[in-house]
């Protein structure tokens, strides 16, 4: 195994990671961003 191959699947991992962490938080948002105005229009 060479050292560059592995930083770039390193690197592709980390940003796949960071893409990943980035959409769950909105969609978390979405949901809280959901119940909050299901609860006032109720």
């Amino acid at each position: 195994l060479d050292k560059d191959g592995f930083y770039q699947d390193a690197e592709r991992l980390t940003t796949e990671i960071f893409n990943l962490k980035n959409q769950f938080e909105n969609y978390i948002m979405l949901c809280k961003g959901r119940t909050v105005s299901n609860k006032v229009e109720m």
